[in-house]
């Protein structure tokens, strides 16, 4: 998830981990460590806070050296979860036991159930199947953005996108177009020395990949605000917020849609494997 925490150094981290591991408050529970406060509100929901404690890190980039650090000594006391991004389309794997990725691009993506959209159309437009089919158009139109991050990972280019809204690239009556993106993209200095992906490295992309589903190309973040920029382009009075939807998001999301997951599948099989038990069962 893309949320609002200070990146901490790997060593900092794996201190840090390392403490809550030792410290006896934690020595009969699972340490899971996610990626975000958001993160934690989602997981928190569903597994047994008597035997596991949820703990957000800022980010995955420093999982595999945290899990190569202390499995030696705390396997299978620690797991942790990260969003899968483009991980699933271009086939990257890992070899800890004890991570475990989102079945689809990342948490927000994963919990887009039928439930979800169902609760969003009586939440949010009144019950109105024809609007709730106008804002499902988001995934479609959203989709160039993400063909252009996801060459970006496949060229190993660093583009920064974090430094502009969403609303620079997709106001909700177009589809995203990559030309306008690269506009504003080199607006930063060193996104124009890094280079931005040609159309002609994009189709390569697409090739090489061929059709792939949605929620595992599109980032959930960029769908959300999607959704609020389409809603205000289709002229609504009223104003989506983007907590509202969150939450609505999170609460749609129930142990009954986490355990038709492939993350549940395979948290559940591990922790029986290890003789842990993690989820709730109320």
């Amino acid at each position: 998830m893309n949320t609002v925490i200070a990146s901490q150094t790997s060593n900092t981290v794996t201190t840090r981990v390392r403490m809550l591991l030792a410290h006896p408050i934690y020595k009969e529970r699972v340490l899971v460590v996610v990626e975000g406060n958001d993160d934690k509100k989602v997981y928190g929901r569903l597994f047994d806070k008597e035997k596991v404690h949820i703990y957000p890190i800022g980010g995955c980039s420093q999982y595999e050296s945290l899990l190569s650090t202390l499995n030696t000594k705390y396997y299978p006391r620690l797991a942790v979860i990260k969003d899968a991004d483009f991980e699933h389309i271009v086939g990257y794997e890992y070899t800890f036991p004890n991570l475990f990725r989102t079945d689809t691009h990342d948490a927000e993506t994963m919990m887009m159930t039928d439930t979800f959209y169902e609760s969003f159309k009586m939440e949010f437009l009144d019950g109105d199947d024809t609007v709730l089919a106008e804002m499902m158009k988001v995934h479609d139109e959203m989709m160039p953005l993400s063909w252009l991050k996801l060459a970006c990972r496949e060229y190993n280019k660093k583009v920064n996108f974090g430094s502009f809204s969403l609303y620079n690239f997709y106001k909700g009556d177009a589809a995203v177009e990559v030309g306008a993106c690269r506009k504003v993209l080199n607006k930063i200095p060193e996104n124009v020395s890094i280079g931005i992906p040609t159309d002609s490295d994009i189709d390569g992309v697409k090739k090489k990949y061929g059709a792939v589903d949605k929620n595992l190309l599109n980032n959930g973040h960029d769908l959300c605000g999607g959704f609020l920029y389409k809603y205000k382009a289709l002229g609504k009075k009223n104003e989506i917020k983007i907590d509202a939807l969150e939450k609505v998001l999170r609460t749609a999301f129930t142990m009954i849609q986490f355990q038709q997951t492939k993350l549940y599948s395979d948290m559940a099989a591990w922790a029986d494997k290890e003789g842990l038990s993690l989820f709730r069962t109320d």
